[in-house]
């Protein structure tokens, strides 16, 4: 399942309050190695290594015509 960055900065905070990973985990009701994973990301690379990526490119049918 795919999460929003909202829901990851409002986990991230909570986890940065003090609270455990577990504990978190269980707030949130996530796996606790995503509450690491988006910590860990976040605190290396800020807040655009946990954005979401953008989804498969879709092309149009008319870039496949020859002329």
């Amino acid at each position: 399942m795919k999460y929003d960055i909202d829901f990851k900065l409002r986990v991230i905070a909570y986890y940065q309050q003090g609270h455990s990973g577990i504990a978190t985990a269980k707030h949130f009701n996530i796996n606790d190695k995503d509450v690491f994973k988006w910590v860990n990301q976040y605190l290396k690379d800020g807040i655009l290594a946990i954005k979401p990526k953008a989804g498969k490119a879709i092309y149009s049918s008319e870039s496949n015509t020859t002329k």
